[in-house]
């Protein structure tokens, strides 16, 4: 019987639902009509990397619990855990410990790059709407922005890991049955996150152009769906929860 992980992890929950993330990273700047085009490349450079890292860390979760299933690894490890080097207990199995840290050291080498092309004496992160990824707000400081933005998309990717991965010392190898089940229910779930954001993104982006699209729409099928008023990325929006059904 597959059963949701309720067991409590060192990542807690993370403070934005996963599954709309995409809404909200990318807050509306006041007086975003007068941002330039590389305002906008910056603050989509910044989206990118936050997506990026959720998926990388997304795949390496799902690459370990496949490998726990099946008994490649032994029941002891955990997958939702950190490497000691990025101050966790350590995953209990050198390999995906070392990817996690690959993982981190690219999000960090991105964030280096971003920060550098964005910062300049004019182009601050509270201009483009990017302080709050940090709390308290972070005005001026694009490193440190990055280093929010990197720990926002790690947050959402182990909050959607935790739904499909089974941490019990007792269980031995899953059944065939199951580790399809779970499987196949990770992908769906990495690949409507990544969809989610891409098409916030893109609505987001029409609007700093001069659009006026409602890109925060409430789309929460089979419950409450709002417009955007844009009819290409309301179905899109639809889709990407439908398909999880």
């Amino acid at each position: 019987m597959l059963q949701r992980n309720d067991n409590p992890s060192r990542f807690g929950r993370a403070p934005i639902a996963a599954l709309v993330l995409g809404a909200l990273l990318v807050p509306q700047a006041a007086g975003a009509q007068g941002l330039t085009r590389r305002d906008i490349r910056c603050k989509y450079l910044v989206t990118r990397a936050i997506l990026r890292n959720a998926a990388q860390v997304m795949k390496v979760r799902a690459d370990c619990a496949e490998q726990q299933a099946i008994g490649t690894i032994t029941r002891s490890v955990n997958c939702l855990e950190d490497p000691t080097s990025l101050g966790g207990a350590g995953t209990g199995t050198p390999n995906i410990d070392a990817r996690l840290k690959k993982v981190a050291d690219k999000a960090l080498r991105r964030s280096l790059r971003i920060a550098g092309k964005c910062d300049t004496p004019t182009r601050k992160p509270e201009l483009l709407g990017l302080d709050t990824l940090c709390s308290p707000p972070e005005p001026a400081n694009w490193m440190a922005v990055m280093t929010c933005a990197a720990d926002l998309g790690r947050s959402a990717a182990n909050e959607l890991s935790a739904y499909t991965y089974r941490l019990d010392p007792n269980v031995g190898t899953l059944s065939a049955d199951e580790l399809e089940c779970r499987s196949a229910i990770a992908k769906k779930l990495r690949r409507a996150f990544v969809g989610r954001v891409r098409t916030r993104m893109d609505c987001f982006e029409r609007n700093d152009k001069g659009s006026a699209y409602n890109c925060l729409a409430t789309v929460a099928y089979p419950g409450k769906v709002e417009p955007t008023g844009f009819s290409r990325i309301d179905k899109k929006l639809l889709q990407q929860l439908v398909t999880l059904r």
